[in-house]
């Protein structure tokens, strides 16, 4: 909700979906504009209120230039991930998904407007600025992870901030003002990106991530669809914010893909495997001032769900295989958990009932995702089933129920 208006995205880059954001009147449904993250100037809204911060992100009618022709017209780059209202600054924030299709030699170009992030104006649509974090996506990351906005001192001033912590493995901190990177710093194993230059607004790749013709790249880390897709929490008291992770890496190929409406638009096969000698999710305690983790706890499935941190110092998250639990926020100490029937891949929330007390809420049931791999028509056989983690997670219990199932419980 936005004043008297709902703002809503669409989703579905692996179909080649032109991706849009538009607000609806929240009384009549009636649309009150409408934006693409692909295509003319025009049409994503680009217009004299456009001041991104970094100069490669300036120039006229770059969202078709960008692109083999026409390619943009089925390029994907949906805001598929959360629409964060910015009441400071009067904007929307969003992150644009990862370009179509996979194949990254089949879309030449730095394929803007996709896998990266956007402030908007609220009343018009109209783009402020937009800062690239995954130009060209040759790993398919884009920038959907959920954003969190924090009022705070950082390095000697007060600063409007955007905090990401990104599929590519990376916390963003940007100005979100302005859109500049203020720093960047891997909270999981990677090597697709080695580090990022804040003074270019770019990734530093190494190639040899990228598939090229015929050929695999391996061992390629984060695996997609990245290294976080839950949504964090954030302690303002002491500037943690909480990452639900996914430590694998992969092995992937690229084919041609020819574009057909409803059907898929990949033209890219992966494998997903574990790291040696790491766990394969884990939640991650990130200071946000000193840029690194200061706990993790680690867990033997990928975290594919958001994070709740309450007043009482308390983090809560939930499990593949099954559990919920309670960690205390300073130390990563476990205070409780309780097992469920069936997978967790969603945030738990909590609420004050009509009796004054406070609960707990989660809901389990056989997801998406990772979680697909515990579904019983998956033939853990194939080593690409699931989009991959077939390979990565072969010992994903079956859930006993895959029934939907709310659980509340009162806290002390």
């Amino acid at each position: 909700m936005v004043g008297a208006a709902v703002a809503v995205g669409n989703a579905g880059d692996d179909f080649g979906a032109r991706g849009w954001i538009s607000a609806l009147d929240r009384d009549t449904g009636r649309e009150l504009w409408r934006r693409y993250t692909t295509g003319p100037d025009a049409d994503v809204g680009i217009g004299a209120g456009f001041r991104p911060f970094y100069a490669a992100e300036r120039g006229n009618e770059l969202g078709t230039a960008s692109w083999p022709p026409d390619g943009w017209r089925r390029g994907g780059g949906t805001p598929s991930g959360p629409l964060l209202y910015d009441p400071a600054l009067d904007q929307i924030v969003h992150g644009s998904g990862h370009p179509a299709p996979g194949g990254p030699e089949q879309r030449p170009g730095d394929n803007k407007w996709t896998s990266g992030l956007f402030a908007r104006d609220t009343a018009t649509g109209e783009a402020r600025w937009f800062t690239p974090l995954n130009p060209h996506d040759s790993q398919g990351f884009g920038a959907t992870s959920a954003n969190v906005l924090v009022d705070r001192e950082w390095r000697g001033g007060n600063r409007s901030l955007l905090i990401h912590p990104d599929a590519n493995g990376f916390v963003y901190v940007l100005d979100r003002q302005t859109g500049e990177i203020l720093s960047a710093e891997p909270f999981a194993p990677v090597n697709a990106i080695t580090s990022v230059d804040t003074s270019a607004g770019l990734p530093r790749r190494d190639e040899a991530k990228t598939p090229h013709g015929d050929a695999a790249a391996r061992n390629v880390c984060p695996a997609a669809p990245g290294a976080t897709i839950g949504s964090p929490a954030y302690v303002e008291l002491s500037c943690t914010l909480f990452i639900p992770a996914i430590f694998l890496c992969m092995d992937f190929r690229a084919q041609p893909a020819s574009y057909m409406p409803g059907t898929p638009y990949t033209g890219v096969t992966r494998r997903l495997k574990p790291i040696p000698g790491r766990p394969r999710g884990a939640l991650v305690a990130w200071d946000v001032a000193r840029t690194q983790a200061v706990w993790s706890v680690s867990e033997p499935f990928p975290l594919q769900g958001g994070v709740l941190a309450t007043a009482g110092n308390l983090v809560f998250y939930g499990t593949l295989d099954g559990w919920l639990r309670a960690i205390d926020s300073r130390d990563g100490h476990s205070v409780w958990d309780y097992k469920v029937a069936s997978q967790i891949a969603g945030r738990p929330i909590t609420f004050t009932a009509p009796n004054g007390r406070q609960y707990l809420a989660a809901v389990s049931g056989l997801s998406v995702g990772a979680g697909a791999v515990g579904n019983d028509e998956i033939d853990k056989r194939d080593l690409t089933a699931a989009r991959g983690f077939a390979n990565a997670l072969p010992d994903l219990p079956h859930p006993a129920e895959a029934v939907g199932r709310l659980y509340v419980f009162r806290l002390p």
